[in-house]
């Protein structure tokens, strides 16, 4: 995996940035926060293999998209520092 600096943070991000956009639960709604908030296969296939830069927009399902994607990276690679 290639990983660049993003900005002037100092933080290193992988190249590969894979979207998240509005979460759909299981018969094509919208996902309550809380609920069925776990690693999609694709997520954690993503973070196995190197990604660390996955995006997202608060503009999706009224920000809920923000908030079970953070939750979802909590799980896939552990509590920030």
């Amino acid at each position: 995996m290639h990983y660049v600096r993003l900005g002037s943070s100092g933080l290193k991000v992988s190249r590969i940035m894979p979207g998240h956009d509005e979460l759909r639960g299981r018969h094509g709604t919208g996902v309550a926060p809380g609920r069925g908030a776990r690693p999609s296969r694709s997520s954690g296939q993503a973070a196995e293999s190197g990604v660390t830069f996955f995006d997202t927009a608060d503009m999706y399902s009224g920000g809920m998209t923000e908030e079970i994607t953070g939750r979802l990276l909590g799980k896939l690679f552990g509590p920030s520092r």
